[in-house]
């Protein structure tokens, strides 16, 4: 399905922003972009990849962390518990 041609299905009855723009034949829309004091470039090489597996082993970690935590909870009641 080819939506190259979206903004022709209305007849141009939108108006055209300062920010859509043609490019040889197709229409562009353009964004401000940030200014490059404000990226952070050491992780401007980090893959993808990289980036879903730290995701992946964080939530793991995070999860892990609130089993022990849950089970602790339930332990130190178990043992005031057995106390009584």
């Amino acid at each position: 399905m080819d939506l190259s041609n979206n903004r022709l299905c209305c007849g141009g009855c939108f108006k055209k922003t300062a920010y859509d723009v043609k490019f040889q034949g197709k229409w562009l829309r353009l964004k401000k972009t940030v200014d490059p004091e404000l990226i952070l470039w050491e992780n401007f090489a980090v893959t993808r990849k990289s980036k879903c597996a730290r995701k992946i082993l964080f939530g793991f970690a995070m999860l892990l962390l609130l089993a022990a935590c849950f089970y602790s909870v339930f332990l130190f009641e178990r043992a005031i518990y057995d106390e009584e």
